[in-house]
Formats: C-alpha cells, sequence, structure tokens
C-alpha cells in the first residue's frame, strides 16, 4: 500500500489514532529512538528550555505520550503543576511506570482526555507544550483554539513537530527513508504494519511550519520562533498568546 493511502479520513482519525498508539505503546520510545537515531530527547530538551519555565507555572503537555514532555516540565517547574494529558490510556499507563524519571517532588498529573475539548477552565495554564501529536488530531485548528482557551493571557505555547527537508537531495533522502524505513521498523517492533505506514504517512503530509502558524494566529497564538532540527525533518515552533 502506498503511503498516501495509508492516512484515516477525518472521522474515523481519532479511534484510528486511539487504537494504533494503544497497541504501540510500550514499544513507542523504542520507535522514536529509531526514527530519530535517538536525537528527539535532546530536541525535547530543547524544546522546554525553549518554553522558559519559571518555577510555580502551571503546564500542560498535550498528547503527552509515555510522558518526555512532562516529567522534563516537572523538572523546571518547582512548586508547579504539570499536567499530561493523552487519548490512550495505555500511553499513561507507561507514563505512570517512567514515575522514576522524574527529579522533581512534584510529579505530572495524568488525564485521559481528549486534545479538542480540554477537560479545564479557561485560562488554566501558564504555558503548553505538545510534541509529536499535533499531527495526530483530527482538526489542527480547533485543537489550536483549545490550547489558546486554556492558557492564560501571554501563556506560551511550544510545539514539536515533524517536517519536510527544503533540499532536493535532503528531500528524497528524507522521504525515501521513511518510506523504506518503516517497513523495516514494522518488521522489528511490535504492531500492525499500517500502524508504521501512518507514522510515515503523516509525517510526510503534514502541514507546513508556515501552515501551522497561520493556524496559530487564528487562534490568538502569535509564533515567536522555529527551530529546526536534522535539515528540517523535526521542528519547533513557540508562540505567545495574545494579551
Amino acid at each position: 500500500m502506498a503511503l498516501e493511502q495509508s492516512l484515516p479520513s477525518t472521522d474515523k482519525k481519532p479511534e484510528f489514532v486511539r487504537a494504533g498508539f494503544a497497541e504501540i505503546s510500550a514499544h513507542y520510545d523504542r520507535i522514536n529512538d529509531w526514527m530519530t537515531f535517538g536525537l528527539h530527547r535532546h530536541w525535547k530538551r530543547t524544546l522546554v528550555r525553549g518554553l522558559r519555565l519559571q518555577p510555580g507555572d502551571r503546564v500542560l503537555d498535550l498528547c503527552c505520550g509515555t510522558g518526555d514532555l512532562a516529567y522534563l516540565g516537572a523538572a523546571e517547574t518547582i512548586a508547579g503543576m504539570t499536567v499530561g494529558l493523552d487519548f490512550a490510556s495505555e500511553m499513561i499507563t507507561v507514563a505512570q511506570s517512567r514515575a522514576g524519571w522524574c527529579v522533581s517532588q512534584h510529579r505530572p498529573v495524568w488525564i485521559r482526555g481528549d486534545a479538542l475539548r480540554l477537560p479545564f477552565p479557561n485560562h488554566s495554564f501558564d504555558a503548553a507544550m505538545i510534541g509529536y501529536g499535533l499531527r495526530n488530531l483530527a482538526d489542527v485548528r480547533n485543537a489550536l483554539g483549545e490550547i489558546s482557551r486554556v492558557l492564560r493571557p501571554g501563556g506560551r505555547l511550544a510545539i514539536l513537530e515533524t517536517g519536510l527537508p527544503r533540499g532536493r537531495l535532503v528531500a528524497a533522502l528524507h522521504h525515501c527513508y521513511l518510506r523504506r524505513g518503516i517497513r523495516l521498523l514494522a518488521g522489528l517492533v511490535h504492531g500492525s504494519a499500517e500502524m508504521h505506514r501512518y507514522l510515515a504517512s503523516s509525517a510526510l503530509a503534514f502541514a507546513s511550519p508556515e501552515e501551522i502558524g497561520k493556524d496559530c494566529a487564528a487562534a490568538e497564538l502569535n509564533v515567536s520562533e522555529v527551530r529546526q532540527f536534522l535539515f528540517g525533518s523535526s521542528v519547533a515552533m513557540f508562540a505567545v498568546k495574545r494579551p
């Protein structure tokens, strides 16, 4: 099956994503390590540092997965509060099992929830972050609107997502890596080949930083900085909610 045919329709995407990530939850960290050569860990630390979190900040980690960003955030917000939210309860179970990663006595709070319908009042958080999760949502603009709603005025948002290298040669190599490497990954790691194809196809088809920036602006989030990693194959974006 071609990668372009591996993307579920908008109405089927939420359940497909939930079930797929539940299936690979136990191996998700290994998948990220292999797909990014372990560099995702450095990029996540860079993302959290870029948020400039302060002691006491209330931080939301959306699509938290196995909790990398939430644990990094908790380490920065002494006496603050970090909430990790994910659609797949299996991911949250894995995140909870990694409590030894938390160097703060204030461990993250884990919630199963929908990023398109956040269960929090307006202006609940000082900062929010989402790592490799935005492209898995059925409605990116709605998700950014929900993030804006729960951020206080002046609150910060950090997004880490896949990108597409712009140079012709690097772009071709990147495309080839995703197309062929995903087959090897499916054979080495537990989980359906369909889900592994989805991870590759969603990376190839996702919006550009410029398009995400427009969606942020529509949600009253002003993009302040964009950083590219590994020739643009991953992108960090930082935004501030308008006062």
